[in-house]
C-alpha cells in the first residue's frame, strides 16, 4: 500500500540529489572561466551619486501633510529643479553630504524668496509667509 508512495518518494530524492550535484560541479575548464570577473561590476558610466534629501510637508512644523522624501544626486547638482507641487510649507532637510548647500526658494525658477538649510535643525524650512510655498530648489557642492 506505501510501496507506490515510497518509490515516488525515493524518485524525486535522486532526482534533486543528482541537481545538486549538477549544480557544484566545477567548471570543466577552470582556466577558461575566471570567477572573480564575474564578482566585479564595471562602470561604463560614472556614477550618479547620492548627496542630499529632505522631507516636504503641506504645513509648518514639520508634523502635519507629510508629502514624502526628495533627493538630489550628483547629476542634479547646480540646477534648479522646480517641485511637483505649489503648496509646501516646510522642509527638512534630513541628510547632506559635508560641505554641500541645499537652497530653497519660493519661485520656480530658483527666484524669490530663498532659504539655505542646514542639518540637524528640527524643520529648518518653515516658510517664512504662509501666503506662499516653497516651489523649487537648488543644490550646490564645491
Amino acid at each position: 500500500m506505501f510501496f507506490p508512495a515510497a518509490r515516488v518518494l525515493s524518485a524525486v530524492i535522486a532526482a534533486f540529489l543528482t541537481t545538486q550535484a549538477t549544480l557544484a560541479r566545477p567548471s570543466p575548464n577552470p582556466a577558461a572561466h575566471n570567477v572573480n570577473e564575474d564578482l566585479v561590476t564595471r562602470q561604463e558610466e560614472p556614477v550618479d551619486f547620492y548627496v542630499l534629501n529632505w522631507r516636504v510637508f503641506g504645513a509648518t512644523g514639520c508634523f502635519e501633510k507629510n508629502w514624502g522624501v526628495g533627493t538630489v544626486t550628483a547629476s542634479q547638482l547646480d540646477k534648479c529643479i522646480p517641485f511637483f507641487d505649489d503648496g509646501i510649507k516646510a522642509i527638512n532637510l534630513t541628510h547632506i553630504i559635508d560641505g554641500c548647500s541645499f537652497h530653497v526658494y519660493t519661485g520656480v525658477d530658483c527666484d524669490g524668496q530663498s532659504l539655505d538649510l542646514k542639518m540637524g535643525r528640527q524643520c529648518g524650512g518653515n516658510i517664512p509667509d504662509e501666503s506662499l510655498s516653497w516651489r523649487s530648489t537648488k543644490a550646490t557642492c564645491p
